[in-house]
């Protein structure tokens, strides 16, 4: 399953573009107001209820152009659905999408380091650029996640 996935995400990502950091590879306005509407069985195991909601209100506030004066090396990016998205946040919106939290936990690096041998390391990028987009990005792939699960729940309920 994981290297399929893997497989996948190379195989999209075949023909890169360098990018331009900005916020609008997220449309943050999706993401205001979901928050309050999670449902209650969301298991916060190490924040409570109102710290989460300030932490994702953080991100979205935060500023990309400031974080992008950090040595990121070349952010490249992938057209999806018309948008043009950091390759990096496109993997790890794959990677926390379709395999499973169990799958995730035991082969999350095994995925993103093949990831890296087999595309970025061969269009310049060093591992440790590398490794600070991966922390970059991993936080709005993981509310991408977040925000799928909602509107799995919103689907149950209509139904």
């Amino acid at each position: 399953m994981t290297s399929s996935i893997s497989e996948a995400i190379v195989g999209k990502h075949c023909k890169l573009c360098e990018f331009t950091l900005s916020s609008l590879f997220i449309d943050k306005t999706k993401y205001h107001g979901f928050v309050d509407k999670l449902p209650k069985k969301l298991k916060l195991e190490k924040l409570g209820e109102a710290e989460f909601v300030e932490k994702i209100q953080n991100l979205l506030d935060s500023d990309l152009l400031e974080v992008s004066k950090k040595p990121y090396g070349k952010i490249y990016h992938v057209e999806v659905e018309g948008v043009k998205k950091p390759v990096v946040y496109d993997l790890l919106c794959e990677i926390f999408l379709h395999v499973d939290p169990e799958s995730r936990a035991k082969s999350f690096h095994e995925i993103i380091d093949d990831y890296y041998n087999k595309v970025l390391s061969e269009n310049g990028v060093t591992e440790d650029e590398f490794k600070l987009q991966v922390k970059l990005f991993l936080p709005y792939a993981k509310l991408e996640r977040l925000y799928q699960f909602w509107q799995e729940e919103l689907r149950t309920y209509a139904v």
